[in-house]
């Protein structure tokens, strides 16, 4: 009489053994095929830099929508002279000098942001959220391209504080991150922003203090005489 350890095995013999799942979309290799490697990636071009262009700090402050998308009406680009931890850097909105390198960075950083599935999208970026993301770009020395990292990335919390991002497996801060890769073609043509004017009046629009108006008015008998103009 067959013991129970031989009538499982007899089981097992004639029992065909499971097919390993095909992958999909990808065919069988037959034996012998070499494998095709693939070609290496094309370098990204390189843009030069304005002959006038001085390395800068940018803080993009932007909004999330109901789609997942960049807000249309909540977006900040501002420049920043210095550095970073110094509050004195000057600070200029860049939407009041240089509106064509901040619809540039605003464009690429919604490419890298965009996923075609909604659900994903969503889930990376929640409609409702808002993100502080600083950069910089400088001009390399070797050759005067344009050379643009992303320095810190920051979340707004519900208690309405920025919170910084530096987990670096959160999908959020890796896709925000590739931005710095197609950067540098938004900064072709960055403009400077305008300097400060010392004194809003002119001097030769100055008015001409006589000896009657002096005494007038209690004041020293000089007379200041208009210059002429250059």
């Amino acid at each position: 009489m067959a013991t129970t350890s031989k009538v499982s095995n007899l089981i097992k013999k004639a029992t065909p053994a499971a097919e390993a799942p095909k992958k999909k979309g990808f065919p069988a290799r037959k034996p012998g095929t070499p494998v095709v490697k693939r070609a290496p990636a094309k370098p990204l071009p390189k843009f030069k830099a304005p002959a006038d262009y001085k390395p800068a700090f940018y803080e993009v402050v932007v909004g999330i929508g109901k789609d997942g998308l960049i807000d249309p009406r909540q977006y900040k680009v501002t420049r920043i002279a210095g550095k970073l931890d110094n509050p004195a850097a000057k600070r200029n909105d860049m939407s009041e000098f240089d509106t064509t390198t901040m619809f540039g960075i605003i464009s690429r950083l919604s490419s890298i942001m965009f996923i075609t599935n909604l659900e994903k999208r969503l889930e990376c970026f929640p409609a409702g959220a808002r993100f502080r993301i600083t950069m910089r770009v400088s001009k390399r020395a070797a050759d005067g391209s344009l050379a643009a990292t992303v320095k810190l990335l920051h979340r707004i919390t519900k208690e309405g504080k920025w919170r910084l991002m530096d987990d670096k497996t959160d999908p959020t801060y890796r896709r925000i991150r590739r931005v710095a890769r197609i950067l540098p073609s938004a900064f072709v043509d960055a403009q400077l922003p305008p300097k400060a004017i010392r004194g809003t009046k002119k001097e030769e629009d100055a008015p001409v203090v006589t000896r009657k108006r002096a005494a007038a008015n209690d004041e020293p008998e000089v007379q200041v005489k208009k210059r002429r103009a250059a």
